[in-house]
């Protein structure tokens, strides 16, 4: 008898024995044709199913085969932890029984109110757990058991499959607390006393824990006014912070940021140190994270900020310190004086000395005067010296304080001030009589020089030698329009059209070529004493002769340029 109502086709062969038409015994034969499967394979379910804690649908669904000489009766699901042995379990969680609800067993009421099962049918190849809330306790091993009959209601062996696991995964949260310990802090001498950094009521002491704690309400970190710093640190003190939390499951990781304001990027920080710890009964893992650093002057307004590092992009999921403050000793004194001059006079309305000192806490200051018995001139950075006098020149000081803990860090710098009397002032570019100089003196003096050396290169060029002559006569005295003049001391400027005569019994002719060797131009003599002729000459450089036509004459008494001695 062909049976092809399976998917598997089969034929039944039965075998009888029969006498006289009686049949003694009957013998039933089942030939199946298809896949014929082992025990393991029958029964298989979901392997390595992962599921979000707190998370709906998460399915556990067991798959199995029906033949048709055999009927399923019942499909159980068996959990175990861990930690546990299979063997061990003898109580399923869950009971599938063909055409009636399926029901959970006494081992899995801690599943009631979060589970759907779906009905198991006699046709059915399947049957189905789903988890609607999925808790950390769930995260154990389970397997299928499948119950069979064949036709005649005789129990199977059942068939298992293999076993598998539901992992329940955990996301990480908002760090909880962040710690503040200084483990170390430089240690300053200063007047033969030793002593470490004393902190005032919002600061940190040595080896102080401060805690900051995640609100229970807020999400975003609240930013704290930078006006009053809530921590106080001093300069190269080295700083632990440990930060806690849960980071999830699988674990993650703690990351330590450093921040600043007005945009300036931050620092991530690698050398962190995280302690992880299976949170119990969460399905979670905390983490303790320790960072340490130095603080220096430039993290004032800096913060430090934890997180685990899958929410590096998740807006609140972090925990920070409040900006920092950072104490430092003054450590250096700048002084300007306006007006910034070598030296002063009377006529300077007032000198300002300004003194800057970089320090925090704010620094103080205090002016005096070297040699006054270090009297106090002033309190302020500013010190202004109204009476610009003579007697108030010489060294100022400024001397810059600020106190951290209990002790007074100083730190000074000086200016020499010169006050002098007006005559004793250099010119200054900026000075009337500068000015009056400038206009007035230096040109006349320019015009003065310009003149002197016109007349030095005129002298050099046309000044020649005087050429010997027969007749002494051109050595002697002449005289032009009635003055008698020496060549020896006194010269007359002559045009190119001027003709000197000396009628000394020469030829006219020989005269003439003779006058163009004449000294054209020479100097004269200043103060030159007047002649005895009618006309008085003087040697002034203002008086200029006339360019006429000379006739040099021998003058009365005289027989000749030879006599000019007796004139």
């Amino acid at each position: 008898m062909l049976n092809n109502s399976h998917p598997n086709f089969q034929y039944l062969v039965e075998l009888k024995l029969q006498k006289n038409n009686v049949v003694l015994q009957s013998l039933k034969i089942h030939i199946l044709y298809g896949p014929i499967s082992s025990l393991a394979a029958k029964v298989s379910v979901d392997q390595n199913i992962t599921g979000l804690i707190l998370n709906t649908n998460t399915s556990l669904t067991c798959s199995f085969t029906n033949n048709v000489d055999e009927q399923i009766t019942k499909v159980e699901f068996f959990a175990k932890n861990k930690t546990d042995d299979f063997e061990d379990i003898n109580k399923p969680i869950v009971i599938f029984t063909p055409d009636k609800p399926a029901k959970l067993h006494s081992t899995g009421k801690y599943l009631n109110g979060r589970v759907t099962l779906t009905k198991l049918t006699s046709t059915s190849t399947y049957a189905t757990l789903t988890f609607h809330v999925l808790k950390c306790e769930d995260e154990k091993d389970y397997k299928c058991k499948c119950y069979y009959d064949d036709w005649e209601g005789a129990a199977l062996p059942t068939e298992t499959s293999p076993p598998t696991r539901i992992s329940v995964q955990a996301t990480s949260s908002k760090p909880e607390r962040v710690s503040i310990t200084i483990v170390a802090s430089p240690t300053t001498e200063m007047q033969g006393f030793s002593t470490s950094i004393d902190y005032n009521s919002l600061s940190t002491k040595k080896g102080d824990i401060l805690t900051i704690s995640t609100s229970p309400i807020d999400t975003v970190t609240t930013t704290q006014s930078t006006s009053k710093l809530p921590f106080v640190f001093r300069e190269e003190d080295t700083v632990m912070f440990s930060c806690i939390g849960d980071i999830g499951n699988p674990p993650g990781k703690l990351v330590w940021q450093k921040t600043f304001p007005q945009g300036k990027p931050s620092i991530t920080y690698s050398n962190e140190t995280t302690d992880i710890e299976e949170i119990p009964g969460k399905c979670s893992f905390k983490g303790i994270s320790h960072l340490t650093v130095k603080i220096y002057v430039e993290d004032i307004h800096a913060k430090i900020r934890c997180f685990e590092e899958s929410q590096v992009n998740v807006p609140g999921m972090y925990l920070e310190t409040g900006p920092f403050d950072v104490h430092f000793q003054v450590n250096h004194v700048d002084i300007i004086k306006q007006p910034n001059q070598q030296q002063y006079d009377q006529r300077t309305d007032n000198i300002t000395l300004t003194c800057k000192g970089n320090g925090n806490p704010q620094p103080t200051y205090v002016w005096f005067e070297n040699g006054k018995d270090n009297s106090t001139l002033s309190n302020k950075s500013v010190y202004i010296i109204e009476n610009v006098i003579r007697n108030n020149s010489g060294v100022y000081i400024c001397e810059v304080n600020n106190i951290i803990g209990d002790i007074n860090y100083r730190k000074s710098n000086s200016v020499e001030i010169y006050i002098v009397h007006e005559d004793e002032l250099p010119l200054s570019p900026d000075s009337a009589v500068w000015n009056i100089f400038k206009e007035i003196v230096i040109p006349v003096i320019c015009a003065v020089l310009s003149i002197v050396t016109l007349v030095a290169v005129m002298k050099y060029c046309y000044n020649r030698p005087k050429r010997k002559v027969n007749d002494e006569s051109y050595s002697r005295k002449f005289s032009f329009d009635g003055i008698t003049f020496n060549p020896e001391y006194t010269s007359i400027i002559l045009t190119n059209n001027t003709t000197a005569g000396v009628n000394n019994g020469m030829d006219n002719n020989k005269s003439k070529n003779k006058q163009e060797d004449l000294i054209k131009t020479v100097d004269l003599i200043p103060n030159l004493q007047t002649t005895s002729f009618s006309t008085p000459v003087y040697a002034v450089p203002s008086d200029a002769l006339k360019a006429q036509n000379a006739t040099c004459k021998i003058p009365p008494g005289m027989t000749s340029f030879k006599d000019q001695e007796n004139i």
